[in-house]
């Protein structure tokens, strides 16, 4: 499966993965080149960007430019597009700076493309449907929260759980900790929202 990292101008310490491709979301193309990773190309309005900045990473990378007026934000027409090649897609640095950009990006793949992956240099984001999943010991805590009428059982955790049903309205399924390097995770019916933290 093909992987895309969308580095958004908040990112810091990008991960390197070297059967990934980086994408630059607006100034986040110059993360990208601070780091000495490769560009695929690079896409949004550049408001951020001085225009000798955005002339300079014309020069390096295909750049997609939109006008500053639109509908959209420079991270919904990245991932929009990124799915047109992608099978896996990372809005990295989803999750830091504003909170009104964090509930953006959350809601954008809550409501829209709940495929993606959010993360930053602690945080972890993502949408568990029906299935089996993994998750590794990488994350101090994690949360579980549905977002529909679910059906969710788990193992190697602190506290664990056997096809348990849970609602919106349930919020205990939070601050949770792997025991096990890994725990398996099984979503039954429904799906739930996954927040993997190492913040304190």
């Amino acid at each position: 499966m093909s992987t895309a990292y969308l580095i958004t101008p908040l990112s810091k310490k990008i991960p390197v993965d070297e059967n990934a491709h980086y994408i630059g979301v607006d100034a986040g193309s110059y993360r990208i080149l601070e780091q000495n990773l490769k560009i695929e190309y690079a896409i949004g309005d550049f408001d951020s960007m001085s225009e000798k900045e955005l002339q300079g990473l014309k020069k390096i990378c295909p750049v997609y430019q939109y006008p500053v007026m639109k509908d959209e934000t420079d991270s919904e027409l990245a991932v929009l597009k990124t799915f047109e090649k992608y099978d896996t897609v990372i809005l990295y640095g989803a999750l830091s700076g504003r909170l009104d950009h964090t509930v953006v990006n959350i809601s954008l793949m809550i409501q829209k493309y709940p495929s993606i992956i959010l993360m930053d240099e602690t945080q972890k984001v993502r949408v568990l449907k029906k299935g089996r999943y993994e998750l590794k010991k990488d994350y101090k805590n994690i949360s579980f929260f549905a977002l529909e009428e679910s059906e969710i059982s788990y193992s190697g955790f602190l506290y664990s759980l056997d096809h348990r049903k849970v609602s919106i309205s349930d919020l205990y399924l939070t601050s949770n900790s792997l025991i096990q390097e890994k725990g398996i995770v099984e979503i039954h019916s429904g799906s739930l929202l996954c927040i993997q933290t190492n913040e304190k």
